[in-house]
């Protein structure tokens, strides 16, 4: 009917203006459409010709010459395009990976402003509603990890456990429901918001007269700060408590992503060989998390799934186990992170074509 045509042809001029959105066939917008059209979320009609393909983050391209209201922009607006490259997925696909993308790029946006806090004062209100996207993205990808990673590895170790098989296949069903929970979220009139304003505040960033300094103290700051409260907390990696652990994974990511926003300053060896050493703490942190995130999921089944109680008590021991197991090993990391160097003075464009 006519109205229909019209109401199709309306949410394809409002989906035009979310940032994020690429269809797959062109969508004329008329010059006089409103700004709040911005602000309109995503239908499920039209995420249907999309292509919802997990996108990770770019690299962050900084010289020395910049300012530091430049490079503000670029981190922040390479945090941004990794959340906006992933909204479709998440919206119309059924990758978990899709989750996980816009999640990090979520994460690494609030690293962002925490690195800057000290130059750059951020929205408050824009700061809590970026928390709820992710904590609303956190409880489809904590359903993913369990069902996708933590027991198809666990069906791996042990087969003839033939009870984790009927276990992995209702988690596998709680998942997608949470998917399509985030998704909504995502396709929300708020995200849209959200995200709309985000994108404003970022354009904004590099004019700020404030920013307008020198890139290499401020730098140098940040990664000295990042670094001490690694060492810090790392002291804890032997004897501490699973919140002290978890206080060293989180210095750890902090760590890590601000190496790698600055990473184009600094020389590829160095900064290559202080990534892999937070790889290896992360890999052995996000064991133990595992655990953390799938023991209370995998009790929350048992107690609801009467059928499932045996299956889960041994998938809850087994991996509470192994991850006993991996607290005895971190010493040789803890030694390592004590003796860690960060990355030398940032280089010149110049230098760095030299090295190219």
């Amino acid at each position: 009917s006519l109205p229909a045509q019209r109401g199709f042809l309306e949410r394809k001029r409002q989906l035009a203006l979310v940032p994020g959105f690429r269809s797959a066939s062109p969508v004329r917008v008329r010059a006089n459409e409103s700004r709040s059209l911005r602000a309109l979320h995503f239908t499920a009609m039209n995420t249907e010709r999309a292509q919802p393909l997990p996108v990770k983050s770019s690299r962050v391209l900084l010289d020395r010459d910049m300012n530091l209201g430049d490079a503000c922009a670029s981190v922040f607006q390479s945090c941004l395009q990794q959340v906006l490259d992933n909204r479709v997925g998440v919206i119309g696909g059924t990758d978990p990976e899709c989750v996980h993308q816009m999640r990090v790029g979520i994460r690494r946006f609030r690293v962002a402003m925490r690195l800057f806090a000290p130059w750059i004062r951020f929205p408050p209100a824009l700061g809590r509603d970026l928390r709820w996207l992710g904590l609303e993205l956190g409880k489809a990808r904590d359903m993913d990890v369990v069902a996708v990673e933590t027991l198809p590895a666990l069906l791996r170790e042990c087969p003839l456990e033939a009870g984790l098989i009927p276990l992995r296949n209702h988690a596998l069903e709680v998942a997608e429901k949470r998917r399509r929970g985030g998704a909504k979220v995502v396709a929300s009139v708020r995200c849209s918001v959200l995200l709309g304003t985000l994108q404003r505040w970022v354009q904004k960033v590099s004019a700020r007269r404030s920013l307008a300094v020198s890139l290499e103290r401020p730098v140098a700051d940040i990664l000295r700060r990042v670094h001490s409260r690694l060492v810090s907390r790392a002291r804890h990696l032997v004897t501490g408590t699973s919140e002290e652990r978890h206080a060293v994974r989180i210095a750890a990511k902090r760590a890590r992503y601000a190496a790698e926003f600055f990473r184009s300053l600094h020389s590829e060896r160095e900064v290559e060989r202080y990534l892999a050493v937070l790889a290896e703490l992360q890999d052995l942190l996000g064991a133990l998390n595992d655990f953390a995130v799938a023991d209370p999921i995998l009790n929350e089944i048992s107690r609801r799934q009467g059928r499932m109680l045996t299956a889960a008590g041994f998938a809850r021991g087994y991996l509470f186990a192994s991850a006993k197991g991996r607290v005895r090993k971190p010493r040789r990391l803890q030694r390592k992170i004590e003796r860690l160097q960060l990355p030398g003075k940032p280089r010149t464009s110049r230098q760095r074509q030299r090295s190219g």
